[in-house]
């Protein structure tokens, strides 16, 4: 079995007060997505069900499981029709809408990936990619979101800084963070 050094991070305090919801009054999360950006099913999908576990020892979770080396998903053209008329403009037509609702249906999103040349795989930047017209909306505001980064070398905490800056609502007009200002 391949080491692996699992990287994960859960809201803080400090980012639950600010959201106006108080300490101890999070809404219980019933349904996870999982998005697996690894083509194999090894260190990163075993990091994942370790998460899994322990989510559910907490409580019921329903957990699904996304490989994105499964799924059809096309390559941004970068044409920004999504941007200038809506994302029911994109030309692609593949897996980026059954994806998309996996996330609007879930109370919490996991984006898990391997460290490849100290950042995500293909597969993950892909689906980052083309949810880009995401990133600038509101539609995931409140919703739970993690990041989880299997190693087996450095360079992971960036490539979770990334995927932080990417599931984020506190980003600036720029794409960063409040937390990078």
């Amino acid at each position: 079995m391949e080491q692996a050094t699992i990287m994960q991070t859960a809201k803080n305090p400090q980012a639950q007060k600010k959201d106006g919801i108080p300490d101890g009054k999070q809404p219980r999360i019933r349904r996870v997505v999982a998005f697996v950006g690894s083509p194999r099913r090894r260190a990163t999908y075993e990091a994942v069900q370790e998460l899994e576990t322990s989510l559910k020892s907490h409580a019921p979770v329903d957990f699904e499981y996304v490989f994105l080396a499964d799924s059809h998903l096309g390559f941004c053209r970068g044409c920004k029709l999504c941007f200038d008329k809506g994302e029911e403009f994109c030309p692609s037509r593949d897996d980026r809408d059954s994806l998309l609702e996996k996330m609007t249906g879930a109370d919490g999103v996991i984006f898990a990936t391997p460290n490849y040349s100290f950042h995500v795989p293909a597969l993950m930047k892909n689906l980052l990619d083309r949810l880009g017209f995401v990133f600038h909306r509101p539609r995931f505001f409140g919703k739970a979101f993690t990041a989880l980064v299997a190693q087996g070398i450095f360079g992971g905490a960036s490539i979770q800084r990334y995927l932080e800056t990417m599931g984020s609502k506190d980003r600036d007009s720029d794409g960063t963070s409040e937390d990078e200002c």
